[in-house]
Parts: C-alpha cells; structure tokens; sequence
C-alpha cells in the first residue's frame, strides 16, 4: 500500500467523490497486500512436504519410553531413549551364589533376588589352589551337563522364582587338565582347591 505524504498540505476542499476515490484506491491497495501475503504463506505450506518433512508437535513429546510405548502419536526424546536403552541392554543379573570349597552330597541353596524364575545361569568352578596347570583365580566354565569319572551325572541344579538350587552327589566334576590339554587328561578336582559360582539371569 502507497505511504501518505504528510509533507504536503492539504489543499482545496474535498469532494465526496474525491474522498471516495481515494477510499477505493486504499482498499485496492489493501486487497493486493493481503493477496501477497496469502500467497507466500501458500509457498512456505508447500515447502515442507515438498521437503519430506513434518513438524512434530511439542506437546506430544515423551520423557517416558516405557509409559508411553503403545502410542503411536508420542515421539521421545534423546535422553527418554538412552534410559530405555540402558535399562533393557541386556540380560540382568541375579545374585551369584558360591559355594566354597566344592558341595559333595548334599543340596544348598541360596536366594538369587531377580523375583521371577531365572532364564539361564552360568556356572563356573574358580581355581583357590593351584592345581592340574590352573593357577589362583583361573575360571572352568561348566556345561549343565555335570559328570564325574564313571560318566555319571552328579550335579543338577535348579531355580524357582526366590531360590538357586544346587544338589551335588558323590563324585567331581571331571575337567581337562590345562599343562596337556588332551582329553585322556581328565581330573577329579580336589573339592578344597575350587569352588564353584552359578549366576541366574533374566531377560529385561
């Protein structure tokens, strides 16, 4: 719309038809102004999907992965998903429970504080003297399949949701012994020179 000039002095008296005139011709200007503006509002609305891109609204965003998981409207935020991501990286760990020296006919039992019945444990017998090549603190991971030297099954261990239960019979498990690596070399481990750990997991 044209500015007015109100360096120059009104002159004459004013018609109604001049009056108007001059009211058309500003409403004119007007009209056109409104028509720029609707027209380059029309260009930036074109822009976005034209970008593939939609603003989200920030009032639907999320700091809580897990309040908000079955909806399909919320998006998290940077921090919501390396919370959610840290907490369920992975299995959890329960309470390992040891017994030291090497269980021999007998069933302990210990809680492994997960709350529910454990997906899977691992179990380890750790070296406390040397022996058979194995130094102090060296680990023997052990299949759930224990047998002792007449290749009978003498260890079973089992879980509820509270407790780790480890039943030992009469005999050791065999393990390889480490300086011959062969498998002629099976040992009976000396129950005072090892303990032996189980570690319950659940699956967050």
């Amino acid at each position: 719309m044209s500015a007015i000039d109100t360096t120059k002095p009104v002159t004459g008296t004013p018609t109604t038809a001049s009056v108007r005139a001059n009211f058309a011709t500003a409403a004119a200007e007007i009209d056109a102004a409104a028509a720029a503006a609707a027209a380059a509002q029309a260009t930036a609305d074109d822009a976005q999907p034209a970008l593939g891109f939609t603003a989200e609204n920030v009032a639907n965003k999320s700091t809580d992965v897990t309040a908000d998981g079955a909806s399909d409207t919320k998006y998290p935020s940077a921090k919501a998903v390396k919370t959610y991501a840290d907490a369920h990286g992975g299995p959890i760990a329960g309470t390992p429970f040891t017994t030291t020296p090497l269980p021999y006919s007998s069933q302990t039992s210990a809680a492994h504080n997960l709350g529910v019945v454990p997906t899977f444990c691992t179990v380890h017998m750790t070296c406390i003297t040397t022996e058979y090549g194995y130094a102090v603190g060296d680990r023997v991971y052990m299949s759930p399949d224990f047998r002792d030297s007449s290749a009978t099954v003498n260890t079973s261990i089992s879980c509820d949701a509270t407790n780790i239960y480890l039943t030992r019979g009469s005999g050791y498990p065999q393990i390889q012994d480490r300086t011959s690596g062969q498998q002629a070399f099976r040992r009976t481990p000396n129950g005072d020179k090892w303990s032996m750990t189980i570690t319950p997991y659940k699956l967050a």
